[in-house]
């Protein structure tokens, strides 16, 4: 497992992590299944079982998230909603209706971020659906930070209808089992600034910035003559 790359308060909030323990399961023999891996999905959390089944991840108490299990570099049981909380602890149970008889070898897992993702450019955009991110080559993505760049993004109190400019490092997960779904897998931010710079400029934000225009124009009451 990678942590994400940051600064002390990374570090602190690496300390406050609990172990979630559970097991995966081969639904027609009962068995553990092994080398299955397990991942809260939107989190750089995520362990790959061991011969009995068993897995065990490291994360923040109080977190909420959903577990999937990807074998075979797909996604192949029911995915679990659940809420973290160390002081009731629970032992999540998933279970596998199939299993590929042959299997190449286990692809990169999806919580890995590292030093050699590239480097992308691009609109942090927080909305009701979530975080977004809006890369200078026009494409939006559900963005999924690590912690710490979470809390520093929150950290900007901008005003309504701005966006921050960042620099990122990450890689887009590019999940069979859903198709048309575009997520970005965020390893570290390496910059955040506003104003916006003049040569990243896609066409999508300016688009989004005139609805944002005409919406704040229609909310202001009438001026009386």
């Amino acid at each position: 497992m990678v942590a994400a790359a940051g600064s002390g308060r990374a570090q602190a909030v690496a300390q406050q992590r609990a172990d979630l323990e559970g097991v995966v399961r081969n639904r027609v023999t009962g068995r553990g299944l092994s080398g299955a891996q397990v991942w809260a999905g939107g989190t750089p959390w995520g362990a790959v079982t061991d011969s009995a089944g068993r897995f065990r991840l490291s994360a923040v108490p109080g977190s909420g998230f959903t577990l999937f299990v990807r074998l075979c570099d797909r996604t192949v049981a029911d995915s679990l909603r659940m809420v973290f909380n160390p002081a009731r602890p629970i032992h999540p149970e998933l279970i596998v209706d199939g299993v590929p008889p042959h299997c190449p070898a286990p692809g990169r897992a999806p919580w890995a971020v590292d030093r050699s993702d590239p480097i992308i450019g691009g609109y942090y955009i927080q909305s009701s659906e979530g975080s977004l991110f809006l890369s200078c080559a026009n494409e939006l993505l559900f963005a999924w930070y690590p912690d710490s760049s979470r809390e520093e993004l929150a950290a900007y109190k901008l005003p309504e209808g701005a966006r921050l400019f960042v620099r990122l490092r990450g890689r887009r997960d590019d999940d069979p089992a859903r198709p048309g779904s575009y997520a970005l897998l965020v390893g570290e931010v390496l910059e955040v600034r506003v104003p916006h710079p003049p040569d990243c400029r896609p066409q999508l934000l300016r688009t989004l910035e005139a609805a944002d225009s005409a919406q704040r124009a229609q909310a202001q009451p009438p001026r009386r003559p």
